[in-house]
């Protein structure tokens, strides 16, 4: 647990209704320009963002205090490592297994009945096939190497100069976020880059000319050529590995997959329905969510659920 023992001031509903909308915005955004994403930013996503830090970061402080504190004095450079590590578990809640987890297993759950509905050449062919040929952990695998959830990862190709030696009226424009080009108090600035992870994930280079179908692989395979968990950026060489950035909950998510589908095959996947079939087909626009929809534990012969029967169970997609 990361803070245990203590009672954490939202309730679950509020904590999913905000983590919904981060993929949403960050995808609607994306395709505006960059000073209009700051505005609206600022409207939508980040006060509630900076209200969840307010109000973790001193349960950070009361239970990983006292090994922040021992930390040298510049492990987190010029930034608090307090803060450091208040952003980080908060992201990692919202963002990273907190929402990648369910973000993979609707995709899973979304090829076993839709996929082959929407192109039969790219999906396995359906629910009956894939009860008998696919695995728990494959179709997790698969899923999250076909869907990848985070599709990218930032970095600092070149490194920005230290605050301290920028002019102080210089530094709102040789901000990381703002800086458009050099000046002369700052002639090289730094190089922000990002790595298309979605791609590599697809990339028949690593994986071979049938990257682009959606099919079962070895475990060796997913696990030797997958970058999705930034399995590659890491160098113990560099400060003992404290700049790793390789995702450190990727075992226990990886797990948390196998665990579902493994309870939900259990259950006999052949002996459940799509509720709202149509909107369920569809793909959105993000590239690795797809629609809302709704499965219930009711057995038909095109799993396509019929009128409401009483006692039937029911599970929806991540965004149901």
């Amino acid at each position: 647990m990361t803070f245990p023992g203590i009672k954490i001031p939202y309730r679950l509903s509020e904590f999913s209704a905000t983590q919904a909308k981060v993929p949403l915005h960050a995808a609607a955004l994306n395709l505006l320009p960059f000073s209009l994403q700051k505005l609206l930013i600022g409207q939508t996503i980040q006060p509630k963002w900076h209200e969840f830090f307010l109000t973790y970061r001193p349960l950070v402080q009361r239970v990983y205090g006292h090994e922040l504190a021992a930390l040298p004095s510049d492990a987190c450079g010029q930034s608090s490592c307090l803060d450091v590590l208040t952003v980080a578990i908060r992201d990692t809640l919202f963002l990273a297994g907190g929402l990648s987890v369910p973000s993979g297993l609707n995709t899973a759950v979304w090829t076993v009945f839709n996929g082959h509905k929407l192109d039969p050449t790219v999906y396995p062919p359906g629910a009956e096939i894939m009860a008998d040929n696919w695995s728990p952990s494959a179709l997790f695998w698969e899923s999250l190497r076909f869907f990848p959830p985070v599709l990218n990862f930032p970095m600092w190709e070149k490194p920005f100069p230290a605050a301290a030696t920028v002019p102080p009226a210089e530094r709102k424009t040789a901000s990381p976020w703002f800086t458009k080009g050099s000046s002369a108090a700052n002639p090289t600035p730094g190089k922000h880059m990002w790595l298309n992870l979605a791609m590599a994930m697809r990339d028949p280079n690593a994986w071979g000319a049938d990257a682009h179908l959606f099919k079962k692989r070895s475990l060796k395979t997913y696990h030797d050529k997958s970058v999705g968990f930034l399995e590659g950026f890491a160098d113990k060489s560099y400060k003992q590995g404290a700049m790793d950035r390789v995702c450190p909950g990727r075992t226990v998510g990886l797990n948390l997959g196998y665990a579902f589908l493994k309870v939900w095959k259990a259950t006999g996947w052949t002996n459940w329905c799509v509720d709202n079939m149509d909107n369920a087909v569809k793909m959105t626009w993000t590239g690795s969510f797809v629609n809302s929809f709704r499965i219930k534990k009711q057995a038909t012969a095109d799993h396509i659920c019929k009128a409401e029967s009483s006692g039937s169970s029911s599970w929806g997609g991540f965004y149901g």
